[in-house]
């Protein structure tokens, strides 16, 4: 991968030899390599490490590695469309430094104390629970009928969003494509089921209008393997990179079908609250095969940007690779930077209240009354940070588009230089208690410590705590963290009460390749 780096950065060259681009790829390419120094490293081959470790290197290598490779890809220098790139850049190796310090933190003995509490808490969560195959459809109904509840049935606010809590759920059945589960299931009877679901997975998608059940299965088993990779379980021979080269190529097939659906998607979204399911689902399918309207509003798009400034107009435009685009944030950090940049002492100050006082919502109105804490919950729930820097940089109310922030540059305007400090800090809390809940002391566990909700927690522990703002990492580690093994431990019992064992028998001969490992973890 560190080879790859080099090749894309001498490409780079080629297209851009500015001082800028090449410095900013320099500082691209140190994060990189500095991040697979961390990662790929014994210390972090058991679970709970592993699965931090996962976090960091999608993290840092998407905005990093990914948009060298993306901006490439398209003949573009990494400094495309980007108003301040070395700022950018630099303050994503600052970022990524924190991360680096956080994991090596939490993989030491010094969080020994918070690890061992939060394994108490994995234990009666079920969060080392590797549940049958069978278990996984029912953890993907479950999910479905969570998305398909909230969407067809007028539910209090309160109950929705909690029914939303299992949506992540909804990909558990695409784990049986990762091990152990497929040394146990027979392909031959599985690959029409997980087709049919990946159809439906689809249909959900054209139905809220929403990429995210065309990105997620792949993002899903890609972070599981990875995960696997630094624990040892994946063995990388020729095989499997003969299966590398015809899914890269076959990806490549289908990487302009899948823009093509993406730029549909995006067309008609303006549309989807006037319309039933069933209109969307068919308004969608129809522009996706009107390939010349896409196109047409492709060019126009394009034209838009070109005529319009981005100093000016928050703008989105790095990577078209709808598939790169999901994990690179760069322009995000950008658009944020170039705006808090302006900032005086009153737009910080108002910047930080909004932010304590998304804290504040996070909490129950009880606790709220009996703390003596009045704010509006509805009203600073109905926009992002993003919005509000925008807002603070114009003088004027935004249409609340909940637009995309970025966690260093939110941190750096609050904190100033001393943001790495702090986020280096947060991020110790979260990974040890991540790591803590999936790790065992004192007896063996099984499979070396694979679980079920780990598998699931590979990609969106990513999602959860790397994108938008201080505010979502600091939401996950008070109360989404909280929240999920709550609901996992239901879906669990659900499992249970039909007669679904809670851990699955490992078949002997992969026991016995893996040996070393399961020794490891006593």
């Amino acid at each position: 991968m560190v080879t790859t780096s080099l090749i894309v950065f001498l490409l780079q060259l080629m297209i851009d030899a500015s001082y800028e681009n090449i410095l900013c790829n320099l500082m691209a390419v140190a994060i990189f390599y500095l991040t697979c120094l961390v990662v790929f490293a014994p210390r972090n081959n058991s679970l709970g490490p592993a699965l931090t470790a996962t976090t960091v290197f999608i993290c840092i290598t998407g905005n990093s590695l990914m948009p060298m490779i993306g901006t490439t890809l398209e003949g573009h220098p990494l400094i495309y469309t980007l108003l301040i790139p070395v700022d950018v850049f630099f303050h994503r190796l600052l970022f990524g430094l924190a991360l680096l310090a956080a994991q090596l933190l939490a993989s030491s003995r010094f969080s020994l104390p918070i690890k061992m509490g939060m394994s108490k808490i994995g234990t009666y969560a079920k969060s080392r629970v590797l549940i049958p195959p069978s278990g996984l459809w029912v953890l993907g109904f479950i999910g479905v009928s969570a998305i398909m509840i909230n969407h067809f049935v007028g539910l209090p606010s309160i109950l929705a969003k909690f029914i939303d809590g299992f949506n992540f759920l909804t990909v558990s059945p695409f784990l049986i494509l990762l091990r152990p589960y497929n040394s146990i299931v027979k392909w031959k009877e599985i690959w029409l089921k997980i087709l049919l679901y990946f159809l439906l997975q689809v249909v959900i998608a054209f139905i809220n209008n929403s990429r995210a059940g065309f990105v997620l299965p792949i993002a899903i088993l890609a972070a599981g393997w990875l995960m696997q990779m630094l624990m040892g379980l994946v063995f990388i021979d020729n095989k499997l990179l003969r299966r590398g080269v015809i899914a890269g190529i076959l990806g490549l097939g289908l990487l302009g079908q899948f823009a093509d659906l993406s730029t549909a998607i995006i067309m008609e979204r303006g549309q989807r609250a006037t319309r039933s399911a069933d209109e969307q689902l068919a308004a969608t399918l129809s522009r996706f095969t009107d390939k010349k309207s896409l196109e047409d509003f492709r060019s126009e798009l394009g034209e838009a940007n070109e005529g319009i400034s981005a100093a000016n107009v928050w703008q989105e435009n790095y990577v078209n690779n709808p598939f790169l685009a999901r994990f690179i944030q760069i322009k995000f950090d950008d658009n944020c930077l170039y705006r808090t940049s302006s900032f005086g002492d009153y737009q910080i100050d108002q910047l930080r209240n909004v932010t304590i006082n998304k804290l504040y919502a996070l909490l129950p109105d009880p606790l709220l009354k009996a703390l003596s804490i009045k704010i509006d919950k509805k009203f600073i729930n109905s926009f992002s940070i993003a919005d509000f820097i925008v807002d603070l940089s114009t003088g004027q109310e935004s249409n609340n588009s909940f637009l995309t922030a970025s966690i260093p540059i939110h941190s750096f305007t609050l904190f100033y230089w001393l943001y790495p400090v702090v986020l280096a800090i947060v991020y110790f809390l979260v990974f040890t208690m991540i790591q803590g809940l999936f790790s065992i002391f004192g007896y063996t566990t099984m499979y070396g410590g694979i679980s079920t909700l780990s598998l699931l927690y590979a990609y969106f522990l990513f999602v959860y705590i790397t994108i938008d703002s201080l505010t979502m990492v600091l939401s996950f580690m008070l109360r989404n963290f909280w929240q999920d093994l709550i609901i996992y431990y239901i879906a669990i019992g659900v499992v249970r009460i039909l007669g679904i064992a809670n851990n699955i028998n490992i078949p002997i001969r992969f026991k016995r390749i893996n040996k070393t490992l399961v020794r490891a973890h006593r």
